[in-house]
C-alpha cells in the first residue's frame, strides 16, 4: 500500500504506524471510582465486557504483527475509557419502555502528539527528505508546515475512489498524492498474486 504512493527514484526509509495499546492493557492502570464502575459493568453485562476483551486480543495480535515488520516503528497511544448510556426498547408489563444500557466507550489518546513529535524529530534532526502521511486530520497542519519550511516534501496520501476529500487547510501545507486501488493492487509483489491464485484454485475443487 506504501509503496505505491512512492516515486520509482524515491526510497522508503522508514514507516511510523501509530495504534492504541489493547483494552486490557488500560484495564491494569484503572483505579478508583473507575475502577469500581468497571468491576459492575463486568459483573452485570458480562458479554459486553468479553466481547471488548475478544477485541483487545485482536488488536493485540495485529500490533504485535506490525511491529516486526521490516523498516516499521510502532508508536502506541493510551485508551480512555467512558460509560455512555444507550437505550434499548424493553417489553415491560406489556409496556414498551426505552431502559438505559451502559456502553464502555474506548477513545484513542496520545496519538496526534505522537505523530507530531515524530515529525518535529525528523525536520530536526535531518537535512530535507519526504514524508507521506495517511491522515486528513488539520491538526497536523502547523507541524507540516514547519516542516516544508526545514525543506522536507511534505504530501497527503488519498486513495481515488475514497468519498472522503482533502481538507483544504492541508492542501495549503502540502501536496496530495493519489493513487487508485488498482494502481495498489497491481504495485504488489507478483507472488501474492500467484499465491493468491493458487489458494483459490486450489479451493475450488
Amino acid at each position: 500500500l506504501i509503496r505505491s504512493f512512492l516515486e520509482p527514484e524515491e526510497e522508503l526509509k522508514r514507516i511510523h504506524f501509530y495504534v492504541s495499546e489493547p483494552f486490557t492493557e488500560a484495564e491494569l492502570r484503572i483505579i478508583g471510582k473507575n475502577k469500581e464502575d468497571l468491576e459492575k459493568f463486568k459483573k452485570d453485562y458480562p458479554e459486553h465486557y468479553e466481547k471488548k476483551v475478544k477485541t483487545s486480543g485482536i488488536i493485540q495480535k495485529f500490533n504485535h504483527k506490525i511491529a516486526q515488520q521490516n523498516q516499521v516503528k510502532l508508536r502506541v497511544g493510551r485508551v480512555m475509557f467512558k460509560f455512555t448510556n444507550e437505550s434499548e426498547d424493553k417489553e415491560v408489563y406489556d409496556l414498551e419502555a426505552k431502559i438505559p444500557i451502559p456502553q464502555l466507550e474506548l477513545r484513542q489518546k496520545q496519538i496526534d502528539a505522537l505523530l507530531a513529535h515524530d515529525i518535529t524529530k525528523l525536520y530536526c534532526t535531518k537535512q530535507g527528505g519526504c514524508i507521506l502521511l495517511f491522515s486528513k486530520d488539520t491538526d497536523f497542519v502547523p507541524v507540516l508546515e514547519a516542516a516544508w519550511e526545514k525543506g522536507f516534501e511534505v504530501f497527503i496520501a488519498k486513495i481515488k475512489e475514497s468519498p472522503i476529500s482533502v481538507p483544504s487547510d492541508l492542501k495549503k501545507s502540502c501536496d496530495v498524492r493519489e493513487c487508485s486501488v488498482a494502481e495498489i493492487v497491481d504495485s504488489l509483489p507478483k507472488n501474492q498474486h500467484t499465491d493468491r491464485k493458487s489458494t483459490r484454485l486450489n479451493s475450488s475443487h
